[in-house]
């Protein structure tokens, strides 16, 4: 699920129909992504440059009603150094974080992903945790 800023609410005081999402005469873009999936391939780490671990694994989502099914790309850079991925291939996970392009070179070409770029990465059975993340989520863009 991918809000816009419409969307997410974050159109406040004075509406003149413009949706311009401003807040106080402030510009404002909310970039926040929630997705519920099954892993479907063993994460992939790499450890970067300052010694940190990245994680990325795809996470087959829907049908859900009126969307389709489909694969949404991960990355997850979790904030301990070198910590280990939560979870596996066939686990039900949820992933809060942001959409992301990035580009980078093959070659003579230039190439971009389109990726969700993880904050949190929980096992959908963590009801709790779940749930915790995702109202910590909602404070943060009210």
């Amino acid at each position: 699920m991918h809000a816009s800023p419409q969307e997410a609410g974050t159109t406040t005081g004075n509406n003149t129909g413009n949706n311009t999402g401003t807040r106080t005469g402030i510009n404002v873009g909310i970039n926040i992504s929630v997705v519920r999936g099954r892993m479907t391939r063993p994460p992939q780490e790499r450890l970067l440059v300052d010694g940190r671990s990245s994680w990325t694994f795809d996470l087959r989502v829907g049908p859900n009603g009126h969307l389709p099914a489909g694969t949404v790309p991960v990355v997850w850079e979790p904030p301990q150094p070198a910590s280990p991925c939560p979870v596996t291939v066939g686990d039900e996970v949820v992933v809060l974080g942001s959409v992301r392009q990035r580009f980078f070179r093959v070659g003579a070409a230039t190439q971009s992903r389109t990726e969700v770029l993880a904050t949190t990465v929980l096992p959908a059975t963590r009801r709790a945790g779940v749930r915790k993340a995702l109202v910590q989520l909602v404070d943060a863009v009210s």
